[in-house]
């Protein structure tokens, strides 16, 4: 087995995805999607860090974190966790838990692939790129046509911020469509 070493730097941005075991489809539907949206936020509070943007699909999702603190200031500088394997491993095990405990799922099975990718944002255009990135997966992935049609992303956010145009994915996007962080 490969030791993968991470990053643990307190004030990061960083990007993580999370791949379903074999692909399944474990994140389709509205209550799937949902319980993974609230368990993020739920992590997200707790562990004390912010969500910047996020897609869920049917069999992964892809996010971005800042660690440098939750601006709902819920918890003590001491108290922050800035271990993204922690945080990741507590959004996949609360996820598993919940769907064994309302009996979607037998107790055993995976859900999650073991390891998850990650990637430390370096500067503003690596920031740009992984958030493209995000909010264009579902139309890469087929799920709509573009960016702002599809409800489970941040994109509508980032819209109403002017960030996007609302027609943004149908030019052409440069590499974002070849980039591969799954």
């Amino acid at each position: 087995m490969t030791n993968i070493r991470r990053f643990h730097l307190k004030n990061a941005t960083v990007f993580m995805t999370a791949v379903c075991q074999n692909r399944n489809r474990y994140l389709a539907g509205l209550e799937a999607k949902t319980l993974l949206m609230d368990i993020l936020s739920e992590v997200s509070l707790e562990k004390g860090f912010s969500i910047i943007g996020y897609v869920l699909m049917d069999d992964h999702f892809h996010w971005m974190i800042d660690l440098s603190g939750n601006p709902s200031g819920t918890l003590t500088y001491k108290e922050k966790r800035w271990n993204i394997s922690e945080i990741m491993q507590s959004v996949k095990l609360r996820y598993t838990r919940r769907l064994i405990k309302s009996g979607k799922l037998q107790t055993g099975t995976n859900v999650w692939q073991r390891r998850f990718w990650d990637h430390i944002i370096c500067d503003q255009e690596d920031f740009n790129r992984h958030l493209d990135y995000l909010h264009y997966n579902p139309v890469k992935h087929g799920y709509t046509i573009l960016p702002k049609e599809y409800p489970w992303s941040s994109f509508e956010r980032y819209y109403a911020e002017n960030h996007y145009p609302a027609n943004w994915g149908e030019a052409d996007l440069g590499n974002i469509k070849e980039m591969e962080f799954e």
